[in-house]
């Protein structure tokens, strides 16, 4: 049996940290299924149902 590995992915890695994965949802605006709202004070975004995202990110992680 012959094992052949290439040094880099044809189409790249997909992203496995969490963090990441909810700052690229959030950078990009997908559209998903969690209402995303943005802080007036310091004017970061979010999700309405912030833990509910959290919890996508870490199983899409």
């Amino acid at each position: 049996m012959h094992i052949w590995v290439a040094l880099r992915s044809p189409f790249g890695y997909a992203e496995t940290n969490a963090r990441r994965i909810k700052e690229r949802i959030l950078q990009i605006n997908e559209i998903t299924a969690f209402l995303i709202r943005i802080n007036r004070e310091t004017r970061k975004r979010g999700a309405e149902k912030d833990w509910a995202l959290d919890a996508s990110c870490q199983i899409e992680g």
